[in-house]
């Protein structure tokens, strides 16, 4: 199962109601009950990641055949991260499309907010709404904000590693080998 970091558990309030639904705090076993932590490195005591999870899969780790594509909360949140972007403050609208996806999860709505702050407020929504859902690196690519964030990074006594190249893609062999002109330069 996937281990959540302790900066992404951490940034949920109290009152999101995704918090219960994204993390497992707990289990049951044998008619004992294990409360798990964010800071453990032992698997088995450790939060783990369950959003999207089909308890009813018979297979390892509960993995289901779904997987998302593009959700309308994601679509929301696009929409006002441009409108702002756009117009240089955020717009009635802009407003809107964040505060549907807050008020879904059970959170006040924002108001008031100056450009840069509704800017960190659409990019916090992003990371708690999509979380777990193969958004978090383009965004924190696409914002420049990939490499702070790895080097932050120490939940689970993890030792975060970071290269300039690990914002890029690599070539596809398939086009490498479709066109001998292109070649990897010091690895990526």
């Amino acid at each position: 199962m996937a281990r959540p970091t302790a900066s992404l558990f951490n940034s949920y309030t109290a009152n999101d109601k995704r918090k219960a639904v994204t993390f497992m705090t707990s289990y049951v076993f044998n008619n004992v009950t294990t409360t798990l932590s964010i800071s453990d490195a032992d698997p088995a005591k450790a939060i783990s990641f369950q959003k999207l999870w089909d308890r009813s899969a018979k297979t390892n780790g509960g993995e289901g055949t779904s997987r998302v594509a593009l959700r309308y909360a994601d679509v929301l949140l696009i929409y006002a991260e441009a409108a702002n972007e756009a117009n240089g403050v955020p717009t009635e609208d802009a407003y809107t499309a964040l505060n549907k996806v807050r008020f879904r999860a059970g959170l006040n709505k924002l108001e008031g907010l100056t450009y840069e702050a509704f800017r960190e407020a659409v990019w916090l929504e992003r990371r708690l709404e999509l979380t777990f859902e193969n958004c978090r690196r383009f965004d924190l690519v696409r914002t420049g904000k990939l490499e702070a964030a790895v080097k932050a990074e120490n939940s689970f006594n993890r030792n975060a590693q970071f290269e300039s190249y690990h914002t890029l893609f690599p070539i596809p062999v398939s086009d490498m080998d479709a066109n001998p002109l292109l070649e990897q330069n010091d690895g990526y």
